[in-house]
């Protein structure tokens, strides 16, 4: 046998060893498959949960670490991580500064005459879901938009869901509005796509309930309000998630709030995609709060946790990313945050939805 034979003998052995020994992926460690999968999205995590229960078990175990890893609160459910990831803008205002030269991209407006609202950011301080809210004081008095503002970095966004969690802290006066607008102007945001909002004892019955403004009769100069839950009237304090479900080809949308459907078939203008966001407080003496705005294709965890209808979402995998809950496990843990906002307020109780 020649030395070139027996060196390549002898390495072929090897490279056998060496791949006869290699783990398999359903060998390793816990510990490490949990470190190896971090660079997954979620979507490919439950997907390779969905191959092997062991995975599965693995995952389940160690999520509180992914979503660490992930800058996620630990106790988060894979479908509002999955949410999140997929998500065309989000912003949770962790790192929101009261600045033009924020980079996160909000700035003061668009409307710069008069005080306008005042901004800053309060932490929840619990563990299994550390939360950051954007807390908006004072108003314009009925003067538009003073409060900020923000440009997508795509116009003409047409996402199928935008959410986000409201707390109103002063019932009787209109606060808490979010605008989504395919434009902007020095005085304000426009065209609106629609206009979501509290509406307290100024505003026309029904009072305090959440209300949404989605199309501008043009003859007459009217605007429409739809009453977002008859029933539901707003609590002081409270935590509500809120979302919209849009079907730009028909131009129609569904509301869910805490994942019960309140309003459907709302009409909208559709001509054109979302480009503004705009958040601010019609009242001086007003004070609200907002968290986890979100715009993107795939439905948030408050509704595919409540059973709520997902179309056009595919529900297979949402279902496998997020579990529905039966009716007596639903819908109280979400509403709980609010309180920690500002000490001097009472706990909130679960949701009545």
């Amino acid at each position: 046998i020649t030395p070139t034979m027996a060196t390549s003998s002898s390495s072929s052995s090897s490279s056998s060893s060496s791949s006869s020994s290699a783990p398999k992926l359903s060998e390793l460690p816990a510990f490490a498959l949990v470190r190896i999968s971090s660079g997954l999205s979620v979507r490919e995590i439950k997907r390779l949960s969905q191959a092997a229960k062991s995975f599965g078990d693995v995952f389940e175990e160690g999520r509180a670490e992914l979503m660490t890893l992930r800058r996620f609160g630990p106790g988060w459910p894979w479908c509002r991580a999955h949410s999140v990831e997929q998500a065309e803008f989000f912003d949770d205002f962790a790192a929101f500064q009261e600045s033009e030269s924020s980079k996160t991209g909000w700035k003061k407006g668009p409307n710069r005459k008069g005080e306008g609202n005042a901004i800053s950011t309060v932490l929840d301080g619990h563990e299994e879901e550390p939360q950051h809210w954007l807390n908006i004081t004072g108003g314009t008095d009925w003067q538009g938009f003073q409060g900020i503002y923000q440009t997508l970095k795509t116009p003409g966004s047409k996402p199928l869901w935008a959410s986000f969690q409201v707390c109103i802290q002063t019932p009787a006066l209109s606060c808490g509005f979010l605008a989504l607008a395919s434009g902007k102007h020095n005085w304000g945001l426009q065209p609106l796509i629609c206009l979501f909002g509290y509406r307290g004892d100024d505003g026309p019955e029904p009072k305090r309930r959440f209300k949404l403004q989605s199309q501008l009769t043009e003859k007459s100069g009217v605007t429409t309000w739809n009453t977002l839950g008859e029933d539901l009237r707003v609590e002081p304090g409270r935590a509500y998630d809120i979302a919209f479900r849009l079907d730009w080809a028909q131009g129609k949308l569904t509301i869910f709030i805490n994942g019960k459907e309140v309003a459907a078939e709302v009409p909208f203008q559709n001509d054109s995609g979302i480009s503004c966001l705009g958040l601010y407080n019609w009242r001086s003496g007003a004070e609200s709060s907002f968290s986890s705005l979100t715009l993107g294709d795939a439905p948030p965890a408050s509704v595919v946790l409540a059973g709520g209808s997902l179309k056009p979402s595919k529900p297979s995998m949402l279902l496998a990313l997020c579990p529905r809950r039966t009716t007596a496990a639903r819908g109280t843990r979400s509403a709980a945050v609010a309180h920690r906002l500002l000490p001097s307020k009472k706990n909130p109780k679960s949701s009545p939805l």
